[in-house]
């Protein structure tokens, strides 16, 4: 018996959902009387304290269907945001999805909904508690209403450094929730940069947040080897190069700054090759990114002064070449090789350097790049310092060793290369076959004949 009930309920509750999208506003308007009955009675609104999830799910759809009519609820605006705020972190897929479409229908209709409720008691812990647990399981549907979210902080009366840096640390923390990991890494990095062009003026605050927030969360990606680092790689790519391009636009002057702060930040992130792979994947991405630019990428934005989602503002990313960039970039490239030079003894730099060499001595933005390392280097003087001894001394990573040697080869005039193969040959003599098998592999795959004759 109680289960008919409850179908029946609920069969109730969709009903009149689907009468309220249905029939047109005015003959609603015609039995509001009627309506305002059902809402003002405490039975109606006691159902939010059902277990049964899916009475309280067809609740949270039917009081979408009141919100949206705009006539209904006019009464009970303090009662309608405090239920829904309260329900922000319920972990049952359906009712979350039903919870977070009844939010952000609210933040659109409910046009003072902000002080109905103490914000700083009761929505942003509920909000920062669902961040923080990574959308408390169902972040499918909690992530797309986010830059909604955003766009009415600059209603609240609260601190921004303060509440921003909240914001994005618990979105942080509940990014290492693996079903946020793989399916919505893009969320933090499209949130950080609508927030960033909704305050663009904010300099000291958005620099902050870049050091703080943005630059950890890629760190954590780039000790990982897979496809979250790969993707989210793209994701930041396409969100500083698109600051690179607008940097000299007079309203994103801030944007400056930001690049400065950008490539400040990472250098300090490379300062040891933690995960070889990733950073040097991170670099050639950034160097890409303009050939896999998301044209027509459209975000409808509200500034400070009109009601959310009320203009359209769209990013083309375009497949021109922003040179800038490109020097910033190279001149990173240039420094991380140096460093790779410098530390040459420690652990894992000799891998990086070759990587590094691979994979940009073919760009023609690039082509002149180690010509002048060479310049700055002396390869080699380089080589008779340091390889010829370890190559004598059969050191460890003898084939890395190796392929370095060849690769710097290139850059050396015709005597130099001589006077190396005439080491080479020396000692090839007192190597072991393993040396030998290294060195030919290795000289025949790079196709130095032909540079060394």
């Amino acid at each position: 018996m109680e289960a008919k009930r409850q179908s029946v309920l609920i069969s109730s509750l969709h009903g009149y959902s689907v009468y309220l999208n249905t029939v047109p506003i005015q003959e609603v308007e015609k039995m509001i009387e009627l309506h305002n009955k059902i809402i003002s009675s405490n039975n109606f609104w006691n159902l939010i304290n059902t277990d049964v999830v899916p009475i309280k799910t067809a609740f949270f759809t039917l009081l979408t269907s009141m919100i949206d009519t705009n006539v209904m609820l006019q009464n009970e605006k303090k009662r309608t945001v405090t239920s829904i705020v309260n329900s922000l972190d319920e972990m049952y897929p359906p009712l979350s999805s039903a919870v977070w479409k009844s939010m952000h229908t609210a933040i659109n209709n409910i046009k003072d909904w902000y002080s109905v409720i103490n914000i700083e008691k009761l929505f942003l812990p509920k909000l920062y508690r669902v961040l923080q647990n990574g959308g408390q399981y169902c972040a499918s549907d909690i992530y797309p209403y986010l830059l909604p979210f955003i766009s009415q902080f600059l209603k609240l009366s609260v601190d921004p450094h303060h509440l921003y840096t909240n914001f994005f640390t618990n979105m942080r923390q509940g990014f290492s929730v693996q079903s946020v990991r793989t399916d919505h890494y893009e969320a933090v990095t499209t949130s950080f940069g609508y927030y960033i062009l909704l305050n663009v003026n904010n300099q000291d605050l958005i620099n902050a947040l870049l050091s703080e927030q943005l630059m950890p969360l890629l760190e954590t990606c780039l000790k990982e080897d897979g496809p979250l680092a790969q993707i989210f790689s793209y994701e930041i790519t396409h969100l500083i190069r698109y600051w690179s391009k607008n940097r000299y636009n007079k309203d994103n002057k801030s944007y400056i700054c930001l690049m400065e702060e950008f490539w400040r930040n990472l250098n300090t992130l490379f300062t040891s090759p933690v995960n070889i792979s990733s950073q040097t994947a991170f670099l050639i991405t950034l160097r890409m990114g303009s050939e896999h630019g998301r044209k027509n990428l459209e975000m409808k934005l509200c500034n400070s002064g009109e009601n959310i989602m009320n203009q359209s503002q769209t990013q083309n990313v375009e497949n021109d070449t922003d040179v800038k960039f490109l020097a910033e970039l190279k001149n990173f490239v240039n420094s991380i090789c140096v460093k790779c030079f410098n530390q040459i003894t420690e652990k894992g730099y000799i891998t990086y350097l070759n990587k590094l060499i691979a994979h940009f001595e073919g760009d023609h933005e690039f082509e002149n790049l180690f010509e002048l390392l060479n310049a700055q280097m002396n390869f080699f003087n380089f080589y008779n310092e340091i390889l010829r001894s370890w190559l004598l001394e059969q050191w460890q990573d003898i084939e890395d060793i190796t392929e370095l040697m060849f690769n710097l080869m290139k850059y050396m005039n015709h005597s130099e290369r001589n006077e190396i193969m005439e080491s080479l040959t020396e000692v090839r003599i007192n190597s072991s076959f393993v040396f030998f098998f290294a060195t030919y592999y290795i000289y025949v795959t790079k196709k130095l004949l032909q540079i060394c004759i």
